[in-house]
């Protein structure tokens, strides 16, 4: 009984507290209401406010630092990996429905980036499609290039959901992407260099649609390629 009423208490005081940084207008770096603070305003005990805080620590939003008050914390993606990681871990996504999520954010984000890119983002775009070309013959390079490619047109959508949603989606690809870009061959990465040519070009002439398409045509040999070495185990 002790530990239900603890247990609503401390969903009580996050919702306080996340109430509080709402009517505020609190933002990244800004400092909240303390635990001594919370414990005056709410007449809890200090052990069932620091449980709350602790709890919203954990899930990433907010920063507790000794002997400061506690800091609403940008969005990152680490609580969303670790949460990926277990149910991955334990069977519930598999590869192909991580690469169906990251395929429909990228899809979108494609297409917005196409609308909103300016001179610089466009030229950013190319610099990374040649240093990916530049390092075709270098498996780790061309992964890495490749990740900053898509990274960069994310970036460029201007959609912080987008950003935080491919970040940890991807890094659970990121082995299974590393052992299937040893063993491709020079034809698969020269089709890949010809689809994020097709990308840089979409940008360039300012075309949606033709970005979309594009995107969905490596989105195929991704999986392909992905799905390829587990195949050949089986």
């Amino acid at each position: 009984m002790e530990t239900n009423t603890s247990s609503t208490l401390t969903v009580r005081i996050e919702r306080h507290l996340l109430d509080t940084i709402k009517t505020a207008n609190l933002t990244s770096g800004m400092p909240i209401p303390s635990e001594v603070q919370t414990v005056k305003d709410l007449q809890i005990s200090r052990g069932v406010v620091r449980e709350a805080y602790r709890s919203l620590e954990s899930l990433g939003l907010i920063e507790i630092k000794s002997g400061k008050r506690p800091v609403i914390k940008d969005p990152d993606p680490a609580s969303l990996i670790k949460f990926l990681d277990f149910h991955r871990d334990i069977g519930h996504f598999s590869i192909d429905a991580i690469l169906e999520a990251v395929r429909g954010i990228e899809l979108s984000a494609v297409q917005l980036a196409v609308q909103r890119a300016d001179d610089d983002n466009r030229k950013t775009l190319n610099n990374i499609y040649l240093e990916l070309e530049k390092n075709a013959d270098k498996s780790f390079a061309f992964l890495s290039e490749l990740k900053n490619f898509h990274e960069t047109v994310i970036l460029i959508s201007a959609n912080p959901i987008y950003r935080l949603f491919f970040s940890a989606l991807y890094s659970q690809l990121t082995a299974n992407l590393t052992e299937a870009f040893l063993s491709l061959s020079k034809k698969e990465k020269k089709k890949l260099l010809k689809m994020h040519k097709n990308i840089v070009s979409a940008f360039n002439n300012k075309k949606s649609a033709d970005g979309a398409y594009s995107f969905i045509e490596y989105a195929d040999a991704l999986k392909e390629i992905l799905l390829k070495p587990k195949h050949a185990e089986e």
